[in-house]
């Protein structure tokens, strides 16, 4: 039996899909825009499109200081209003 190229990649690609999903890195220039005017290790806050407000420290990423949240994500009034303030869902553990 022959396994062509096509399937062994299809196959890698919905075993790494889901995984890729549920750490889907942020989109938005806020994190980056929240430490614009600051300096590596300096406190930055910045709110995504639902108005959750997300807190850490100024970290460098390729060559430029970037948002790296290091506290809880403090979800919006109108999210927590509407029933829809989840917490993060998923823990990673350390062997």
């Amino acid at each position: 039996m022959k396994i062509g190229i096509k399937s062994v990649l299809l196959a890698g690609i919905a075993v790494v899909s889901p995984a890729l999903l549920a750490h889907e890195g942020n989109l938005s220039s806020a994190p980056w825009d929240a430490c614009a005017d600051k300096q590596q290790n300096n406190v930055c806050s910045f709110t995504n499109a639902h108005e959750d407000l997300f807190q850490g420290t100024c970290q460098s990423m390729s060559d430029s200081l970037y948002c790296v949240r290091n506290q809880p994500i403090v979800r919006s009034d109108a999210e927590i209003e509407s029933g829809d303030s989840t917490e993060e869902s998923h823990s990673h553990r350390h062997h």
